[in-house]
């Protein structure tokens, strides 16, 4: 099974993010799951999976909550950079069905008040798989997530010393280069 979250990254000429925050109801006892990020094709999430962006957590690393108050970190290898002004999709992937996220939906009810959910948090859509036939897409529902991005120090001076090998000589033969 696989969830997708569309998402615009509206940073400049691009920017390095290093986590993705989701928020569990529900996990499974034993099988893991995981996240990646994928490049979109007329705003629909295609199959190319960014470099660096798969993380996959096992049970014991999911939390969960009834109030969406329990986030679960999912932190990658290396920061992973996206282009600005393009449209990205986050794919949740899991081969469980005990795995349940908290979502907003635009008219209903926000969870724990009673204000009714205005305006869409995201300028995305939410699209569900079920391994087989076409994604359905929830134009009206957006997953709950945090993006966090890199902040680098660029005001740190630093050496870096390179040093070449001496190497032994060889001979060429004659005529080498055809």
């Amino acid at each position: 099974m696989a969830l997708y979250q569309t998402f615009l990254n509206t940073f400049g000429d691009g920017v390095f993010i290093t986590s993705v925050d989701l928020f569990f109801e529900t996990k499974d006892d034993n099988l893991p799951v995981g996240i990646e990020i994928t490049d979109t094709n007329m705003d629909k999430p295609s199959e190319r999976v960014v470099p660096f962006s798969g993380v996959i957590l096992n049970p014991s690393d999911v939390n969960v909550s009834t109030d969406a108050s329990s986030a679960t970190t999912f932190t990658f290898i290396s920061p992973v950079f996206l282009d600005g002004a393009s449209t990205y999709a986050l794919r949740v992937v899991t081969n469980s069905t005990n795995y349940k996220l908290f979502v907003s939906e635009l008219g209903k009810t926000v969870l724990g008040s009673t204000r009714r959910v205005s305006e869409q948090p995201l300028t995305g859509s939410l699209f569900k798989n079920q391994n087989v036939g076409p994604m359905n897409e929830s134009p009206f529902e957006d997953l709950k997530m945090i993006v966090r991005r890199a902040a680098f120090t660029t005001s740190t001076n630093a050496t870096l010393n390179l040093e070449n090998e001496i190497l032994e000589a060889d001979d060429l033969v004659t005529n080498p280069i055809e």
